[in-house]
């Protein structure tokens, strides 16, 4: 059993709580067992990058901020959380490999494949957003900025911009 950290209506709280244990859980589901001072016990579950709480009933912003507590100590090469319309938004930014290009990268949200973003020495930087988001909060002011973090070296798991 381990403890969750986390700050609700400004307290500080240690939550227990438990993964299930399976040898290839984090690849494609992944149940996390909370429990109460009282031991109830509350199922999130995480499928295909998707983060719910499956068994129990808690506060929304509660069941928010646990959830999104376990999104940042569990996940790997997110690039941002954020909340749009209410939802909850994991956008991914990863190397693309095999692509004849020096630099190339896949862009996620949630589990939707964004477009990617390349850069080619002569043309420098390109991108091609496929999929249209609701009311577009995801655009052209964002990769200019996850351009600039490429290039500053502000995401260590991607392949740096030589230029």
């Amino acid at each position: 059993m381990e403890l969750l950290d986390i700050v609700y209506q400004g307290k500080e709280l240690s939550i227990k709580y438990e993964i299930e244990d399976q040898s290839e859980c984090r690849k494609i589901t992944c149940d996390y067992y909370i429990y109460a001072k009282n031991g109830h016990k509350y199922t999130i579950r995480q499928s295909y990058g998707k983060w719910e709480l499956l068994d129990g009933v808690l506060k929304e912003d509660l069941a928010n901020i646990i959830i999104d507590t376990l999104i940042y100590k569990y996940e790997s090469k997110i690039l941002a959380l954020c909340y749009y319309d209410g939802k909850r938004q994991l956008i991914r930014i990863s190397n693309l490999e095999y692509t004849g290009q020096d630099f190339a990268y896949s862009l996620m949200v949630n589990n939707i494949d964004l477009g990617d973003i390349t850069y080619k020495v002569g043309t420098g930087w390109e991108y091609n957003l496929r999929v249209k988001l609701n009311a577009q909060w995801f655009g052209t002011p964002e990769i200019d900025i996850i351009i600039e973090m490429i290039e500053n070296g502000d995401i260590p798991w991607l392949k740096g911009v030589s230029k």
